[in-house]
């Protein structure tokens, strides 16, 4: 019975692996249509940069596509977007309603690199919302709320209080969670250096690593494919419940005595660390 149900388990892996390489695919050729909106004029390396009142404004939205962006905060009362690169076209177009502001990253080229820095004031403190495309995305600290889409490219967080990812294909790599952590993930490692508080990750293939783990809220981390590898702070207070079949497993006796908090744990294919 044994064999059967790790048979039936590779199996699940298998289509889910084949399944994600399929879905990538598609959205690669989804980036390749763009080729024919080119200009055919390009221009030295260039800056471009606007400004945009956030008077009045309920949430920020972004809608990226190939670029390499950056997230900053700043201490100017407007927000401020950099775009650097060989396009003689400023490619962010704004739209406005009555709750927020909208950013769209126009389509363009993917031979073309482009850098986009984004200056988000500092007195701006509700929601961000941002849709990544293929390229590479980079936030700085934020105390805001912060949901990212992200299709197929990398994510790096410094410092946060409360974010939500949901990512198809790339790495997440979070300097410090200090609220409240939701990923779910098709395929990518994810690495966390600190987190505190409510964790919640699902992820179909990649490793999970916490490299020092405060907890004091009820988390769960499951993986299908991967390892998982946590390291418990030693003032948490929580109770684990870890289900793998893995004989490799390593869970040492001494974390988590108290039961006010527990921390779920579930493996289909892949080691778990927890010490």
């Amino acid at each position: 019975m044994k064999n059967k149900s790790t048979l039936k388990n590779i199996l699940i892996v298998i289509c889910i692996f084949l399944i994600i390489i399929l879905v990538v695919l598609l959205l690669l050729l989804y980036k390749m249509i763009f080729f024919k909106n080119t200009p055919k004029k390009i221009i030295k390396n260039t800056t471009i940069s606007k400004e945009y009142s956030i008077k009045n404004i309920d949430n920020l939205s972004f809608d990226l596509r190939n670029s390499k962006v950056y997230f900053y905060k700043t201490d100017r009362k407007k927000i401020l977007i950099k775009q650097n690169g060989k396009s003689n076209n400023f490619l962010i177009n704004k739209s406005k309603d009555k709750h927020g502001l909208y950013f769209r990253e126009l389509p363009t080229n993917i031979l073309i690199k482009t850098t986009i820095k984004i200056y988000i004031p500092s007195e701006y403190s509700k929601s961000i919302k941002i849709k990544n495309g293929f390229g590479n995305l980079r936030l700085d600290s934020f105390e805001n709320d912060i949901d990212i889409e992200n299709n197929a490219g990398n994510v790096v967080v410094k410092k946060i209080n409360n974010l939500k990812i949901k990512s198809v294909s790339g790495n997440i790599n979070v300097k410090s969670i200090r609220n409240s952590l939701s990923v779910s993930s098709s395929t990518g490692d994810i690495l966390i250096d600190y987190a505190t508080g409510k964790i919640n990750i699902d992820t179909i293939i990649g490793d999970v690593i916490i490299n020092k783990y405060l907890i004091n809220r009820d988390s769960i981390i499951e993986t299908t494919s991967g390892n998982i590898n946590i390291k418990i702070d030693k003032n948490s207070k929580c109770l684990l419940d870890i289900n793998s079949e893995n004989e490799y497993n390593k869970i040492s006796k001494k974390v988590c005595k108290s039961k006010n908090n527990y921390l779920r744990i579930k493996n289909v294919s892949g080691e778990v660390i927890v010490k």
